[in-house]
């Protein structure tokens, strides 16, 4: 990794749709060089995908809450639980977008996208709480959200 690379990688994180032609005009790059730094970069896996970027608002999802909750391993493993399994069951709750396992007073932060607060009551009673070993849930509203999209 070099500041070609770096300056490429900033480039396509803006706007991944652009062409190599693009790119090149953007960054001052050959195109050539654009080409074979983005097949090296994708071959070795520091770009993963490519994206888009939703406005949640017009699909009527617009509310973040942070959901920090805890888990009890014991209680898990009486009723044939394992960590792996809870992670595929929250992957599979469509409202929950991000899941970090994280240190302190919880053990898992949440970053969940919602139509209204109304739908938080039924996710969290209705399907967080259902899962095996899941304990106590604090819930943060975020008033603000800003997606960090540099590098």
């Amino acid at each position: 990794m070099d500041d070609k690379d770096m300056l490429i990688l900033r480039t396509l994180k803006k706007d991944s749709k652009l062409s190599t032609y693009q790119v090149s005009k953007k960054t001052g790059i050959p195109m050539t060089t654009v080409h074979n730094r983005i097949k090296k970069l994708e071959g070795s896996k520091i770009i993963k995908a490519y994206t888009i970027d939703v406005d949640y608002e017009k699909l009527g999802r617009d509310v973040i809450v942070y959901l920090l909750t805890t888990y009890d391993l014991n209680e898990m493993e009486k009723k044939g639980f394992k960590l792996d399994d809870l992670t595929k069951t929250l992957k599979s709750i469509p409202q929950i977008e991000d899941i970090a396992y994280v240190t302190g007073r919880f053990d898992i932060i949440l970053k969940v996208r919602l139509k209204n607060i109304k739908n938080l009551r039924s996710l969290v009673l209705g399907k967080i709480r259902k899962i095996p070993g899941i304990g106590h849930t604090e819930t943060t509203y975020a008033l603000y959200y800003n997606s960090r999209r540099g590098i």
